[in-house]
Order: C-alpha cells, then structure tokens, then sequence
C-alpha cells in the first residue's frame, strides 16, 4: 500500500472473476468514491476441477442446443 496526496493506492494479483466482484464492494466501501484499475499480467494455469466447473455449463447448452 502507498500513500500518494489524499489517496491510498493498494498493488494486488487477483484473478479476474474475483476483480468482477471488486467493483460493486469498492462502491459500498466507499461510498461510491473508490476506483480502480485493471491491468492484465499474465495467464496462468487453472486446476482440473476449477476447468470442469467453467465449462460443463456450456456443454450442456450447447448439446441443448444442437438436440433442437
């Protein structure tokens, strides 16, 4: 954390669906007065489990989809 004039800048890594969830807590934190910036660094693998829980919702829309 550094301080600069009436600012407090945090440095943070965070994957991006947590950062989704970021900007509506900034708000009520400060009273819609935070903002922040998003900048990507790098991709990084995910575990097999994490993969299974992002796509088998798609695959069961797209097999809905191809049935019809």
């Amino acid at each position: 954390m550094s301080a600069h004039d009436h600012e407090e800048w945090i440095t943070v890594l965070v994957p991006l669906t947590e950062l989704l969830k970021y900007a509506p807590a900034l708000n009520g934190m400060t009273g819609e007065q935070g903002s922040y910036v998003m900048e990507f660094i790098r991709y990084e693998e995910v575990s097999r489990d994490l993969v299974a829980r992002i796509i088998g919702p798609h695959k069961a829309d797209r097999h809905a989809v191809a049935v019809h």
